[in-house]
């Protein structure tokens, strides 16, 4: 049976600056709200734009993509009933090898990993994913249910999914997710509009009713796309 997490996560991984951020930006919403150094606003936006990866920290990269890899071989399981070559799920002690070719990969993508990205980083990111210690471990599976919560988004799963659909250019249940990606990308359009009134010289943000909204229509994006 494959090993997943069970131990606390990394204290290093949650982000103090999450809440401070949000205060200070208050029509803005950072994904993820936890787990990242750095969190960021218009993520799909981003995965559209193939720069979801620039302009974060280091190791909040090479977080990023362990967790995407991992969670692509347990879909390839989950989705195809197949194991992917040189990963766990073949009896491999750890994902190395195959996250390995994971990068090679990923690096034949213009402009997907960020400007800074070396093989001396590529080397760097393989190591911290063989460290124990780390959340984003390449000796252990991920679940969805594991990366929404470590997260603390719903919606995470779904932006690493898209990212090793750019590196693999598809995902393993078969669909296309450039209408999802758009689809959010409307939704985060929209997040950004705050009906605001006047009232007696106060201001109030209806909050309630744009996340009312945003959760039908990311339901109904669900719905269309299966994504």
């Amino acid at each position: 049976m494959l090993s997943r997490y069970t131990t606390k996560p990394n204290i290093k991984d949650q982000s103090p600056n999450v809440s401070e951020k949000a205060s200070k930006s208050e029509n803005i919403r950072l994904s993820p709200t936890k787990g990242l150094e750095l969190p960021i606003s218009m993520p799909f936006t981003r995965l559209d734009q193939g720069t979801w990866l620039h302009n974060r920290p280091e190791t909040d990269v090479y977080k990023l993509l362990i967790d995407a890899y991992r969670l692509y071989a347990e879909d390839t399981y989950v989705f195809r009933a197949e194991v992917m070559e040189d990963s766990i799920y073949a009896g491999c002690k750890s994902g190395r090898r195959g996250f390995q070719k994971f990068l090679r990969k990923a690096a034949t993508i213009p402009g997907l990993l960020p400007p800074w990205w070396t093989k001396e980083k590529s080397a760097a990111c393989e190591k911290f994913g063989m460290d124990p210690f780390q959340w984003q471990n390449l000796r252990l599976a991920v679940r969805k249910r594991d990366i929404m919560e470590h997260y603390g988004d719903h919606l995470f799963p779904m932006q690493l999914r898209m990212l090793a659909e750019a590196v693999y250019g598809i995902h393993p249940c078969g669909t296309d997710g450039t209408g999802m990606r758009r689809f959010m990308m409307a939704v985060e359009r929209v997040e950004e509009k705050i009906i605001v009134i006047d009232v007696s010289g106060g201001r109030k943000r209806f909050y309630g009713i744009r996340a009312a909204c945003v959760a039908i229509l990311v339901m109904i994006g669900w719905i269309m796309t299966g994504f």
